[in-house]
């Protein structure tokens, strides 16, 4: 790039004002530089510029990471012709893929239960690592003693199974949590308690601190 078009650039000592106004007048120098007609044939070679479009002495590119698969003009990746933006980037962690709350309490819960509404189903992709986070507001145990609290399966087989022990009319809060890697066939995930000697407990809900399931896409193994 014929860099021999841009005037040195100077700064005057005298003032602060001064030199304010050289850095200004320098900037307006270089972004007419970069934005003249030679500049910008050879810049349009490597980072397809818009037609239309400027250039400044700040943001040198208008062409943005926008990850669109197949364009080999992305200007920090150089190429890439047939893949799409999830496959750009492999290793990267994808955020949550399944979410399920509930909005008002289930009681009376007896025996082995699913808390109804804390369900979901998906597809894992093969090659992707996945979190399941169960968190449960435990309230109003008929009886003083020992719970399981758990992550099961469609089937009902423990993936992530841990204890509670409450006083009779405690509260607690309970949380679980299970790694796994997706194999691509659909699956579900839901929360389930057990109970024993009869007893009951509650599930509460509410927006200062709702009972939930969540699957999060961590990334690649």
């Amino acid at each position: 790039m014929p860099l021999e078009h841009v005037a040195p650039l100077s700064y005057p000592s005298s003032s602060l004002e001064e030199l304010v106004a050289a850095l200004t007048k320098n900037r307006r120098e270089l972004e007419t530089f970069i934005n003249s007609s030679v500049v910008r044939k050879e810049a349009n070679g490597i980072i397809n510029l818009p037609t239309g479009s400027t250039l400044n002495a700040v943001d040198l590119v208008d062409d943005t990471h926008d990850h669109a698969g197949g364009d080999g003009n992305q200007i920090d990746h150089g190429g890439l012709a047939g893949l799409s933006d999830v496959a750009d980037h492999v290793g990267y962690a994808r955020g949550q893929v399944a979410y399920a709350e509930i909005t008002s309490g289930v009681t009376g819960l007896t025996g082995t239960a699913d808390v109804t509404g804390l369900t979901v189903t998906f597809t894992p992709v093969s090659g992707r690592r996945y979190k399941v986070t169960a968190y449960l507001r435990l309230t109003s145990p008929s009886a003083a003693g020992s719970l399981l609290v758990s992550i099961v399966d469609g089937a009902g087989a423990g993936t992530s199974i841990g204890s509670e022990s409450l006083a009779s009319s405690e509260a607690r809060v309970a949380q679980r949590v299970e790694y796994f890697d997706g194999g691509g066939s659909e699956i579900t995930r839901k929360v389930q308690v057990v109970t024993f000697g009869g007893r009951t407990i509650d599930v509460a809900a509410g927006t200062d601190g709702r009972s939930f399931i969540a699957v999060e896409d961590i990334g690649a193994p």
